[in-house]
């Protein structure tokens, strides 16, 4: 994550440690007052739904990652990659505050180089906000 302790939303003044991507433990939100972004995003861990987290958070928090290191960077076709990658595109992007990446901190070795190409090309492609934003990915 980029920011590896955050404030859970209560009265008081507690940090509590987040990993591995999963956001929601017991209930609880983190605090957009303490934390700028979360790296990185998997949407395959419990509380971390792109469109929800968009939705609830996209205004406060920078997110970065999000793209399915295994079953869609290692396992796919180059044209399921583009595919899956515009779909991620289409919902982080809105409103800028999003770095699009693998949702893992890098490419894992074993990631066919073709399907790497087909990420980035669909990022290039489909990245930019509707708006002209160059910020937006």
């Amino acid at each position: 994550m980029l920011v590896e302790t955050q404030r859970e939303c209560s009265d008081s003044n507690d940090f509590k440690r987040k990993s591995d991507g999963c956001l929601r433990t017991r209930g609880t939100r983190p605090c957009a007052s303490v934390v700028d972004g979360l790296h990185a995003v998997q949407p395959s861990c419990d509380g971390m739904d792109l469109v929800t987290l968009k939705r609830r958070f996209g205004d406060k928090l920078l997110f970065n990652g999000g793209i399915d290191s295994h079953h869609v960077l290692i396992l796919g076709t180059p044209e399921f990659v583009r595919e899956e990658t515009r779909k991620v595109l289409d919902i982080m992007k809105t409103g800028g505050g999003y770095v699009a990446g693998a949702r893992h901190d890098s490419i894992l070795e074993e990631t066919p180089p073709e399907n790497v190409l087909a990420m980035f090309d669909a990022i290039r492609e489909f990245g930019s906000s509707s708006s002209g934003d160059s910020k937006a990915c």
